[in-house]
Protein backbone atom coordinates (compact mmCIF):
# COMPACT_ATOMS: atom_id res chain seq x y z
CA UNK A 1 0.00 0.00 0.00
CA UNK A 2 3.18 2.64 0.83
CA UNK A 3 3.97 1.99 -2.25
CA UNK A 4 1.09 2.64 -4.55
CA UNK A 5 1.02 5.71 -2.30
CA UNK A 6 3.91 6.83 -3.28
CA UNK A 7 3.44 6.20 -6.95
CA UNK A 8 0.40 8.23 -6.80
CA UNK A 9 1.92 11.29 -4.80
CA UNK A 10 4.89 10.98 -7.70
CA UNK A 11 2.51 11.35 -10.36
CA UNK A 12 0.98 14.46 -8.72
CA UNK A 13 4.53 15.99 -7.75
CA UNK A 14 5.70 15.28 -11.56
CA UNK A 15 2.39 16.74 -12.63
CA UNK A 16 2.68 20.01 -10.65
CA UNK A 17 6.46 20.16 -11.45
CA UNK A 18 5.96 19.41 -15.20
CA UNK A 19 9.11 19.13 -16.87
CA UNK A 20 11.66 19.90 -14.38
CA UNK A 21 13.94 16.75 -14.53
CA UNK A 22 15.70 18.04 -12.30
CA UNK A 23 12.88 18.54 -9.40
CA UNK A 24 11.88 14.95 -10.99
CA UNK A 25 14.98 13.47 -10.39
CA UNK A 26 15.24 14.67 -6.26
CA UNK A 27 11.80 13.11 -5.98
CA UNK A 28 12.90 10.22 -7.33
CA UNK A 29 15.50 9.93 -5.31
CA UNK A 30 13.69 10.70 -2.24
CA UNK A 31 11.00 7.87 -2.60
CA UNK A 32 14.34 5.49 -3.52
CA UNK A 33 15.98 6.26 0.12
Amino acid sequence: MKEEFAKQALVALTSVLGSDLYFNIQILKVFQV
